[in-house]
């Protein structure tokens, strides 16, 4: 079995998986379970019959089968033997992607021949919606000004009251914004592909699945991502992805967004570094639900 069989996972939407591998199963079926007894004397048979549970996000998920087994004992002994198989949630995506590869169901080239509805893996590089980091960045930049301000403020505090009432304003019409564009149940990270930088990913992550809210764990590294295509946009089409779509800010267009935006490009003039903030995502562009993002 090659490296890449054994995935070190960073995010994983367990739910897909183990959806998908039940379809696959026709309905999970599973193995028999052995053990030691001791009983009286008797000759017996018995069905074994399991089920799958799943304890919580990531914990153990026993997989079963209906099997028949044999017990039979002399002299007061009894020995009856059952295995029992044990999955993790990774473990159990391990073994879905290999069945899936092993059907030619894994679109691992041309991205952009994509077509919505299939499984595709392929490396890029992800980072956060633009938006967002902007505003963390502002954010954290208005909080360090507002602790070194605290103590001269109590010297003159008759000579710049509105001042410092004007950037904790401030900072509180940020933090109240960044935690509205985090309180929804999926997020947005933007990828670029390593073979085609060109093309532009919009990856649509559910946050129950995420081991640490930040996403620090998935930003700026290289990774394998394996999902499904949701959506195609070509080179110089008219239609484009909408960053902003499932936050408070998607009902604001046109001048009034422009104006919102253009604060982040004064403080760029003024040599704080912020990022591009991009709301529209322009083709070549593909939008995709992940079951998994992985090295």
């Amino acid at each position: 079995m090659a490296a890449n069989q054994y995935p070190v996972i960073l995010y994983l939407n367990q739910k897909y998986a183990l959806d998908i591998m039940a379809m696959m199963e026709g309905g999970f079926s599973q193995i028999e379970t052995q053990t030691n007894t001791r009983a009286n004397q008797e000759s017996q048979s018995h069905k074994v019959a399991g089920g799958i549970g799943l304890s919580n996000f990531f914990g153990l998920i026993r997989m079963s089968l209906d099997s028949d087994s044999m017990k039979s004992g002399q002299q007061d002994q009894t020995t009856e033997v059952r295995t029992e198989k044990i999955h993790t949630p990774n473990s159990l995506f391990a073994k879905m992607r290999e069945r899936l590869q092993a059907e030619s169901l894994i679109r691992t080239n041309d991205v952009m021949g994509a077509k919505t509805g299939e499984f595709i893996e392929f490396n890029l590089t992800l980072q956060k919606n633009s938006l967002v980091h902007a505003i963390e960045i502002v954010t954290s930049l208005l909080q360090t000004a507002v602790i070194f301000s605290q103590p001269q403020a109590v010297k003159g505090k008759r000579d710049h009251p509105s001042k410092e009432d004007s950037s904790q304003g401030a900072l509180k019409q940020l933090e109240k914004l960044q935690e509205q564009l985090n309180s929804g149940d999926t997020a947005d990270l933007m990828g670029i592909e390593v073979s085609d930088p060109e093309v532009k990913i919009v990856v649509t992550l559910d946050r129950a699945f995420l081991r640490d809210s930040s996403m620090s764990d998935l930003i700026d590294g290289e990774y394998t991502i394996l999902g499904k295509v949701t959506r195609v946009i070509i080179k110089d089409s008219e239609a484009s992805i909408n960053l902003l779509r499932k936050t408070s800010l998607g009902v604001v267009q046109g001048t009034v967004l422009d104006q919102m935006l253009g604060a982040f490009s004064t403080m760029q003039d003024s040599g704080i570094k912020v990022p591009e903030v991009v709301t529209d995502v322009k083709g070549p562009a593909v939008q995709i639900i992940p079951i998994a993002i992985f090295s």
